[in-house]
C-alpha cells in the first residue's frame, strides 16, 4: 500500500488534480476486492506485505474488517515480501482492540444494500498502471493494446480506465460505500446505484 503510487494513477486516469486520503485509497482497493467476491457469495479479505507503507498498515486492516473482509493475512514466505513478526503482533493487537470497540454484523449473513456499484465491461479489469511506456511489464497479457494508445483495442481500454476511476471519485464525492465489479451477464443486486462503464465511443 502506497498512497502516492494511487494518487499518480488517478491523476493519470481521470485528469483531475485532487487530493486523496489513505481511506479513500484503501476504499479503492476493497471495492475491488470486495466487488468481485459477492457475486459469487464468496469472501475476502487483504494482505500486508514488506513493501507496504507502515503508516497505512493499522488503518488497513481496521478498515478491511469493518467493510466485512474476512481474512487479513501477513506475507511470511520470502525476504523481498516478508513482514517482520514483530510489526505482525502489533498489527494483530491493532485489530483486535478495533474489534472489541468496532462490533460488526456477522459476515455469514446476508450481504447488507450498498449504496453503489461500478460495473466494468466484461474482459477488462481495472489498473492504476497507465498502458504507456511499462506496457510491456504492467499489460503484457494484452497483446492488442500499443505502447502509443492509438489501435482501437488500446483506445477502448484507455476509455474504461477513465470513465471507471472519474466513477470512483463520484462515489468518494457523494460519501458512498461502493464496489467495483465485471459485468458477466448476471444480473446485479444489492445497491441502491449501478454505475455501469462502457468502452465504447
Amino acid at each position: 500500500y502506497q498512497l502516492s503510487e494511487f494518487q499518480d494513477g488517478m491523476d493519470r486516469w481521470t485528469g483531475v488534480k485532487r487530493t486523496y486520503t489513505a481511506e479513500e485509497y484503501l476504499r479503492y482497493e476493497y471495492a475491488l476486492l470486495r466487488g468481485e467476491t459477492r457475486p459469487f457469495g464468496k469472501f475476502w479479505g487483504t494482505s500486508i506485505y514488506g513493501q507496504a507503507d507502515p503508516a497505512l498498515s493499522p488503518l488497513a486492516v481496521t478498515l478491511a474488517y469493518d467493510m466485512g473482509a474476512r481474512y487479513i493475512w501477513f506475507w511470511t514466505s520470502d525476504h523481498d515480501h516478508h513482514l517482520p513478526w514483530n510489526e505482525q503482533l502489533q498489527l494483530v493487537k491493532v485489530l483486535k482492540s478495533h474489534a472489541k470497540t468496532h462490533p460488526r454484523p456477522s459476515i455469514f449473513g446476508d450481504q447488507p444494500t450498498r449504496d453503489a456499484v461500478i460495473v466494468i465491461p466484461y474482459g477488462y479489469f481495472l489498473s492504476l498502471q497507465d498502458g504507456g511506456s511499462n506496457i510491456h511489464a504492467n499489460l503484457w497479457w494484452v497483446r492488442e493494446l500499443d505502447t502509443e494508445g492509438r489501435n482501437e483495442s488500446s483506445r477502448r481500454y484507455r476509455r474504461v480506465m477513465e470513465r471507471a476511476h472519474k466513477a470512483v471519485i463520484e462515489c468518494y464525492e457523494r460519501g458512498e460505500d461502493f464496489d467495483i465489479t465485471v459485468d458477466d451477464g448476471r444480473k446485479i443486486v444489492g445497491y441502491k446505484r449501478v454505475i455501469r462503464i462502457s468502452d465504447s465511443e
